[in-house]
């Protein structure tokens, strides 16, 4: 199944992007001629990445039958300098409350590094992504 996506221009550096029957703004900062009506692409690329680990990790969650649980996914990045500017470096904390054993977190938790690191395809790339 593919995945189809649209972006169109509204002016100045903002697009209007539909996905899914979704529909957000992106623009520029007000430095690069953009009025901050919406996120930069780039942060929307960690909000992927976070939010497909996050959806592994409840599924994970939900599967071990743990149900009193709150969970936060915090991502970082550090980007190049030299143009183009691309994310060298990409941290995420994984902060969970509630009722999680220690021996439930390792043992089955272990599996979700292997395969995010392995089979999730916004992990697969191993060029730095602009």
């Amino acid at each position: 199944m593919g995945t189809k996506t649209t972006l169109t221009w509204s002016g100045g550096m903002a697009f209007e992007a539909e996905a899914d029957g979704h529909r957000l703004v992106l623009d520029a900062d007000t430095a690069w001629g953009g009025k901050d009506l919406g996120p930069r692409p780039k942060p929307l690329l960690l909000l992927a990445l976070s939010g497909c680990s996050a959806m592994d990790v409840v599924s994970l969650l939900k599967k071990m039958r743990v149900d009193d649980f709150k969970f936060r996914v915090d991502v970082d990045a550090d980007s190049t300098t030299e143009q183009p500017v691309t994310y060298h470096t990409i941290r995420a904390d994984f902060r969970f409350w509630g009722m999680i054993s220690r021996r439930k977190k390792s043992s089955k938790l272990s599996g979700f590094r292997w395969r995010n690191t392995a089979e999730c395809t916004l992990c697969l790339p191993r060029r730095p992504i602009s």
